[in-house]
């Protein structure tokens, strides 16, 4: 829906699973040699997109037009994560640079991700981010998308 409310039509191509690893192999079916395909992206991003169209001999231009940018939490929220008590929170991370931003943190300020709660992840990419971290993954969302997460968050309440 947000493509649509954007650029006023809707997406022609929608995978199964919402991970970069899908999305190619479905537009790499759908095009050839003579297609042309423009991907903006973050300065810092996974070449999975670029990697996957040009083993199918597909031209493309990546182009990065943003950038993540790490900043510093206020500190109250800093304090809020160093008193607080085991198992008291439940970590959602949307993005592997979430994920690394927070274990920075962690390491700065001196308290424990895994102690403070369970983490729940948007998807496959996100969560090997956590396992590289050393942590653990409680639950992973199904349906990879911010709905996904909601619903897992959901089950959390009953």
């Amino acid at each position: 829906q947000a493509v649509t409310n954007i650029i006023g039509r809707n997406p022609e191509i929608i995978p199964d699973t919402f991970i970069a690893e899908e999305f190619v192999r479905v537009l790499c079916r759908r095009l050839g040699p003579k297609d042309r395909v423009l991907v903006p992206c973050a300065e810092e991003t996974r070449d999975v997109i670029i990697d996957g169209l040009m083993s199918a001999k597909i031209p493309n231009e990546r182009f990065s037009i943003y950038r993540t940018q790490r900043v510093y939490p206020d500190t109250e929220v800093v304090k809020i994560l160093r008193e607080a008590r085991h198992g008291e929170f439940i970590w959602t991370f949307f993005s592997p640079s979430a994920v690394n931003a927070v274990v920075e943190l962690s390491i700065k300020e001196n308290f424990s991700i895994s102690e403070l709660g369970q983490i729940v992840t948007v998807g496959p990419i996100t969560s090997r981010a956590v396992r590289d971290a050393g942590l653990e993954v409680s639950f992973e969302a199904h349906e990879h998308s911010e709905e996904g997460v909601l619903n897992i968050l959901l089950e959390f309440s009953k």
